[in-house]
Protein backbone atom coordinates (compact mmCIF):
# COMPACT_ATOMS: atom_id res chain seq x y z
CA UNK A 1 0.00 0.00 0.00
CA UNK A 2 3.00 2.21 -0.39
CA UNK A 3 2.33 3.29 -3.66
CA UNK A 4 -0.96 4.01 -3.15
CA UNK A 5 -0.71 7.84 -3.04
CA UNK A 6 1.22 8.46 -6.51
CA UNK A 7 -1.86 5.49 -7.74
CA UNK A 8 -4.63 7.65 -6.90
CA UNK A 9 -3.06 11.52 -8.12
CA UNK A 10 -2.54 9.23 -11.46
CA UNK A 11 -5.79 7.70 -11.83
CA UNK A 12 -7.07 11.61 -10.80
CA UNK A 13 -4.97 13.34 -13.16
CA UNK A 14 -6.15 10.46 -16.38
CA UNK A 15 -10.40 11.03 -15.43
CA UNK A 16 -10.01 15.00 -15.19
CA UNK A 17 -7.64 15.05 -18.22
CA UNK A 18 -10.43 13.04 -20.24
CA UNK A 19 -13.01 15.20 -18.52
CA UNK A 20 -11.46 18.56 -19.83
CA UNK A 21 -12.05 17.32 -23.08
CA UNK A 22 -15.46 15.42 -22.38
CA UNK A 23 -17.23 18.90 -21.52
CA UNK A 24 -15.18 20.82 -23.96
CA UNK A 25 -18.21 21.11 -26.20
CA UNK A 26 -20.27 21.67 -23.14
CA UNK A 27 -19.11 24.79 -22.04
CA UNK A 28 -17.12 26.78 -24.75
CA UNK A 29 -19.20 25.32 -27.40
CA UNK A 30 -16.09 24.00 -29.20
CA UNK A 31 -14.55 20.48 -29.50
CA UNK A 32 -11.27 21.52 -28.80
CA UNK A 33 -10.71 23.11 -25.77
CA UNK A 34 -7.62 25.19 -26.53
CA UNK A 35 -9.70 26.79 -29.40
CA UNK A 36 -12.49 28.57 -27.02
CA UNK A 37 -11.98 32.49 -26.36
CA UNK A 38 -12.04 32.24 -22.77
CA UNK A 39 -9.78 30.65 -20.18
CA UNK A 40 -11.58 27.36 -19.64
CA UNK A 41 -8.40 25.23 -21.03
CA UNK A 42 -6.08 26.40 -19.04
CA UNK A 43 -8.18 26.82 -15.66
CA UNK A 44 -9.45 23.65 -16.08
CA UNK A 45 -5.79 22.60 -16.09
CA UNK A 46 -4.65 24.58 -13.54
CA UNK A 47 -7.80 23.05 -11.53
CA UNK A 48 -6.71 19.56 -12.61
CA UNK A 49 -3.70 19.53 -11.16
CA UNK A 50 -4.60 21.23 -7.63
CA UNK A 51 -7.50 18.53 -7.39
CA UNK A 52 -5.91 15.66 -8.26
CA UNK A 53 -2.60 16.59 -5.83
CA UNK A 54 -4.59 17.04 -2.78
CA UNK A 55 -4.63 13.21 -1.99
CA UNK A 56 -1.22 13.41 -2.01
CA UNK A 57 1.03 16.35 -2.68
CA UNK A 58 4.23 15.35 -2.70
CA UNK A 59 3.41 13.19 -5.77
CA UNK A 60 1.94 16.20 -8.08
CA UNK A 61 4.01 15.84 -10.83
CA UNK A 62 1.97 12.26 -10.96
CA UNK A 63 -1.16 14.60 -11.60
CA UNK A 64 -0.17 16.08 -14.49
CA UNK A 65 1.12 13.06 -16.11
CA UNK A 66 -2.04 11.52 -15.72
CA UNK A 67 -3.98 14.76 -16.86
CA UNK A 68 -1.73 14.07 -20.14
CA UNK A 69 -2.22 10.70 -20.29
CA UNK A 70 -5.85 11.77 -19.96
CA UNK A 71 -5.76 13.77 -22.73
CA UNK A 72 -3.95 11.84 -25.11
CA UNK A 73 -6.53 9.30 -24.49
CA UNK A 74 -9.17 11.20 -25.25
CA UNK A 75 -7.60 12.16 -28.43
CA UNK A 76 -6.79 9.22 -29.73
CA UNK A 77 -10.27 7.40 -29.00
CA UNK A 78 -11.92 10.54 -30.50
CA UNK A 79 -9.44 11.43 -33.77
CA UNK A 80 -11.50 13.03 -36.61
CA UNK A 81 -9.09 14.44 -38.55
CA UNK A 82 -4.78 14.40 -39.73
CA UNK A 83 -3.54 16.77 -37.08
CA UNK A 84 -4.57 14.79 -34.00
CA UNK A 85 -1.02 13.61 -33.81
CA UNK A 86 -0.33 17.53 -33.54
CA UNK A 87 -2.84 17.71 -30.73
CA UNK A 88 -1.31 15.41 -28.74
CA UNK A 89 2.05 17.26 -28.48
CA UNK A 90 -0.06 20.54 -27.21
CA UNK A 91 -1.62 18.83 -25.01
CA UNK A 92 1.38 16.99 -23.35
CA UNK A 93 3.07 20.88 -23.25
CA UNK A 94 -0.16 22.29 -21.55
CA UNK A 95 -0.55 19.88 -19.05
CA UNK A 96 2.40 21.88 -17.46
CA UNK A 97 -0.64 24.32 -16.52
CA UNK A 98 -1.62 20.95 -14.48
CA UNK A 99 1.91 20.43 -13.00
CA UNK A 100 1.83 23.53 -11.85
CA UNK A 101 -1.35 23.76 -9.97
CA UNK A 102 -0.25 20.46 -8.16
CA UNK A 103 2.82 22.41 -7.19
CA UNK A 104 0.99 24.74 -5.81
CA UNK A 105 -0.62 22.19 -3.82
CA UNK A 106 2.56 20.83 -2.94
CA UNK A 107 4.30 24.04 -1.92
CA UNK A 108 0.85 25.11 0.71
CA UNK A 109 1.22 21.21 1.81
CA UNK A 110 5.07 21.63 2.64
CA UNK A 111 4.36 25.11 4.52
CA UNK A 112 1.47 23.69 6.59
CA UNK A 113 3.65 20.77 7.91
CA UNK A 114 6.72 22.77 8.76
CA UNK A 115 4.31 25.41 10.57
CA UNK A 116 3.10 22.80 12.78
CA UNK A 117 6.53 21.67 13.05
CA UNK A 118 6.97 18.40 10.75
CA UNK A 119 9.95 17.47 9.53
CA UNK A 120 8.06 15.44 7.13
Amino acid sequence: MKYRGPAMVAALGIVFGWLIWEFSLTFTGLVEPWDSKGHYYWWALFLSGVVASLPSPRWFWCAAMGVCLGQSAYLMANATGPLWPLGLGFGALFSGVAMFGGWCVFLIARLLRKGRGESK
